[in-house]
């Protein structure tokens, strides 16, 4: 690869890191692994993105409320996530990218490209 395009693969790779930025100034790639996870897998269980992140049961749902409209102990979320319970039982919980959670994954592929 030649300099000039190796220096524009840093370019898109600063734009984004800066796309990232927008939503949370030190977002943690775990979420953005999450994230990742639910716009390829819609309505995935808590269970899932523990198998597919190698994450326990207390991470994943600390990060889905943080991705959420709203986290624990009054903060607000991201609102990248809406958290679905099951009716059928309260402990099992899905999420789902929000609107705003679809474009940010939106922009962040259109600025790779």
């Amino acid at each position: 690869m030649d300099k000039k395009k190796q220096t524009e693969s840093v370019y898109k790779l600063v734009d984004l890191i800066v796309e990232i930025r927008k939503i949370h100034p030190r977002m943690e790639v775990q979420m953005l692994q999450a994230v990742l996870y639910l716009y390829n897998n819609p309505n995935a269980a808590d269970t899932d993105l523990m198998a597919e992140l190698n994450l326990t049961q207390g991470t994943v749902s600390a990060l889905m409320w943080a991705l959420a409209d709203y986290k624990r102990h009054d903060k607000p979320g991201h609102g990248l996530v809406i958290r679905e319970e099951d009716p059928y039982d309260r402990r099992k919980r899905s999420s789902v990218l929000s609107a705003k959670g679809k474009r940010f994954v939106e922009r962040l592929i259109e600025t790779i490209k």
